[in-house]
């Protein structure tokens, strides 16, 4: 069974489906493949500090995280493309395009899962 997390900031819910991927297979796999999101609102990787968008579908808004859980950077990535290199990245949080402005996330805001 897959394990899936709520992602807050602060008290505010942000999103409800968020599969993790630290394993080296569930992180290899990711959203490779996909048309679309499978059913979740995003997919947590970590350790990481780069992603691409080889083999997907869709576009997708990458918000880097540093291992206190603060939002070091968020972009837009569309199919093919290579995210940023961030180094004080540690969790990677991939999210639909456009979902990251709708929730007005800003570099220096403190995510917290459960």
């Amino acid at each position: 069974m897959e394990s899936l997390i709520k992602i807050y900031r602060g008290n505010e819910l942000l999103f409800t489906r968020v599969k993790i991927a630290s394993d080296f297979k569930t992180k290899l796999r990711g959203l490779m493949f996909y048309r679309e999101m499978p059913g979740i609102d995003g997919l947590l990787l970590f350790p990481c500090q780069m992603v691409h968008l080889f083999w997907m579908g869709f576009p997708l808004d990458i918000v880097y995280l540093d291992r206190e859980k603060a939002v070091v950077l968020i972009e837009t990535k569309y199919p093919g493309q290579v995210g940023e290199y961030v180094k004080d990245a540690y969790y990677v949080l991939e999210i639909m395009a456009g979902a990251g402005k709708a929730k007005d996330i800003r570099a220096g805001d403190r995510l917290d899962w459960k």
